[in-house]
């Protein structure tokens, strides 16, 4: 792809440590466009390259199209579908929240969110996305979900092949991180399907419960992307006892158990996530 075939329309969607989204015209049609600087950086250059291999063959419904990439001025742009409606965190805790969903509609946009990750797991190799958070999974202006941001994602065989361990220096989100990630306790299953299992469980606890996973009593849920020590060392802790994410509580009685049984402290009791798409895809209400 060409930069020339870009407009940019001077409006930031949003940024964070290593690249910045902004809106742009494609020949005619809006995109997002992630923009990673690269210069002097082969740790992003290496996130960036890598996030446009596992993209290039992922194609779902529910997750993000990858429409091209183009190198520029130090910068690599990573093109995708522009979704109009925000993210999952902004339906949660944002202005939206004004209307206020209903349970069979996020009951809805829960089964779309794990056909997606359930396609994601099922391609050949596997494909473990490594940092699913409301954040990173977009909403259509018709509660529409599509997962997004593949930087940390890796395929199975190349987990396998180049997994190396250290307590500590996990790469993800804590607040949403299985907890053989965040204690380190497991290297054996260091970046398997079940972690992302786990994240995507928490995730929709809080889309449930429209409150933070671990902290219910904050009003407006926790930065994920926060460097907060306290907090994080205050999940650890109840990891260490393996509790169960306080929320879950407050999550509609008939989907609570469907989520539960993701939350396990023992991966090999996680289910796959086609069996999460099937108890949750059982679950009736009108």
């Amino acid at each position: 792809m060409k930069s020339t075939e870009l407009e940019f329309r001077g409006k930031e969607l949003g940024r964070g440590s290593f690249a910045r989204v902004e809106q742009a015209s494609l020949l005619g049609t809006t995109v997002a466009v992630k923009k990673m600087k690269i210069v002097r950086a082969a740790r992003v250059k290496r996130l960036a390259l890598k996030e446009v291999e596992v993209h290039s063959r992922l194609h779902h419904p529910n997750i993000v199209q990858l429409m091209g990439v183009c190198f520029e001025a130090g910068e690599i742009w990573i093109v995708s579908e522009f979704v109009a409606g925000g993210n999952l965190e902004q339906l949660i805790y944002g202005s939206k929240n004004d209307v206020r969903l209903s349970v069979p509609e996020k009951l809805t946009i829960a089964v779309q969110c794990v056909q997606g990750m359930a396609y994601l797991h099922g391609t050949s190799p596997p494909v473990v996305h490594m940092d699913i958070k409301p954040q990173n999974i977009l909403v259509t202006k018709n509660n529409i979900p599509k997962i997004c941001d593949f930087g940390l994602s890796k395929s199975k065989r190349q987990i396998k092949a180049t997994v190396t361990w250290h307590p500590g220096q996990c790469m993800g989100t804590p607040y949403y991180m299985a907890p053989e990630l965040l204690l380190g306790t497991n290297t054996a299953s260091c970046a398997d399907p079940a972690c992302d299992i786990w994240s995507l469980a928490a995730t929709l606890v809080e889309l449930f419960a429209e409150t933070d996973l671990w902290f219910p009593d904050h009003d407006e849920g926790c930065d994920g992307d926060s460097d907060d020590f306290d907090a994080i060392c205050a999940i650890k802790e109840k990891m260490e006892k393996r509790i169960v994410p306080p929320s879950i509580a407050a999550v509609d009685s008939r989907v609570q158990k469907a989520l539960a049984d993701c939350l396990v402290y023992v991966p090999e009791f996680c289910p796959l996530a086609l069996g999460m798409l099937e108890k949750m895809s059982e679950i009736s209400i009108k």
